[in-house]
């Protein structure tokens, strides 16, 4: 498991993962956008029951503080960025 750090967040550059690769990140992360640009992606969030499976071109918004876990369910692109850099949609 590689862990990633809000340097590497704030970069805003596209992520390879590996099949089966898993990220972690801990800390505020509020309203970051997490995008799968290539593959499908698994994330789940602590405080949130839900798990989300994201495929090319989905995308989910954080919505709580703590750890974060990003999973590649085979060769996948990622990126992560604040949602401030990309207006919202209702």
């Amino acid at each position: 498991m590689s862990e990633l750090n809000h340097a590497e967040l704030e970069k805003n550059t596209a992520l390879m993962l590996n099949a089966n690769k898993i990220l972690k990140t801990h800390g505020r992360h509020n309203r970051k956008i997490i995008t799968c640009l290539q593959g499908k992606i698994w994330v789940t969030q602590e405080g949130d029951l839900a798990d989300h499976v994201l495929s090319a071109g989905d995308e989910m918004i954080t919505r709580k503080d703590g750890m974060v876990l990003i999973q590649a369910l085979g060769n996948a692109a990622i990126k992560v960025e604040p949602s401030y850099k990309k207006p919202l949609l209702h």
